[in-house]
């Protein structure tokens, strides 16, 4: 299905939170602007390779020194 933003807070909580349910279950991520961090869950009752999800991870959101990031991987 088509993957689900809101907007949600004020101030130091003003952010982004989203959800996309993929075939084997989910990836849900948080964004607070304030810090500039993202937040990801990733959720598979099917077995991925970790390794290649942190590099699409690493290439797509560019983390650096500006950035936060962090992420839970579950199988």
């Amino acid at each position: 299905g088509d993957s689900q933003v809101y907007e949600f807070g004020e101030g130091e909580l003003h952010g982004l939170s989203g959800i996309q349910f993929i075939h084997t279950s989910s990836i849900v991520m948080h964004n607070q602007k304030t810090d500039n961090g993202v937040h990801l869950d990733i959720f598979s009752c099917k077995y991925y390779d970790e390794r290649i999800v942190m590099e699409f991870i690493k290439d797509t959101l560019e983390p650096n020194n500006k950035k936060t990031l962090s992420y839970t991987l579950y199988r």
